[in-house]
């Protein structure tokens, strides 16, 4: 008898190795069963479709496609923009009531399921992510903000990239 746990979109145990990626209990290996990757058909190839469609049609149509996005862009931060702050801030208050209230003791994985990583071990992942995508977004987006919006506007290209350097 092979005991193993099948690891999908949810957790089962299993008596006998099925298709998938499969958890040994003895040897803590993750074996996978499968020559390529696990998608599910009715989501993967409409969707991946649409966006193909969509690129083409996008880099096809060139200069117009550009436009309308540019106006869109605008017509949504300037008329919109109280929208988005009002649906974040609603997200956010429903995540925080969900997360404090009955739901936030729901288990997930079953009523054996432990997790994987400790609390603490959670926040210090959470907290390197988002150090990691700071530092990647803002060592590129400042520098360049601050090269194209210098202090001065007699500044020739080299002392504009010093400038932005310095700056950052």
């Amino acid at each position: 008898m092979n005991t193993c746990l099948e690891i999908t979109i949810h957790l089962h145990y299993c008596d006998k190795m099925k298709i998938g990626y499969l958890f040994n209990k003895r040897n803590l290996n993750l074996i996978s069963l499968k020559k390529h990757f696990d998608i599910s058909p009715t989501v993967f190839y409409p969707t991946a479709l649409i966006s193909i469609l969509f690129v083409v049609v996008v880099l096809l149509v060139g200069k117009p496609a550009s436009i309308f996005f540019s106006n869109f862009q605008t017509l949504m931060s300037s008329n919109l923009g109280w929208m988005v702050t009002l649906i974040i801030n609603i997200t956010l208050i429903t995540v925080i009531y969900f997360g404090l209230g009955k739901y936030g003791k729901l288990k997930l994985g079953g009523k054996n399921a432990t997790p994987e990583f400790s609390t603490f071990s959670w926040v210090a992942m959470l907290f390197s992510a988002g150090m990691g995508i700071g530092l990647l977004y803002f060592s590129v987006a400042e520098p360049m903000y601050h090269f194209n919006n210098p202090l001065s506007t007699d500044l020739n290209l080299k002392q504009k990239i010093t400038h932005s350097m310095n700056t950052t």
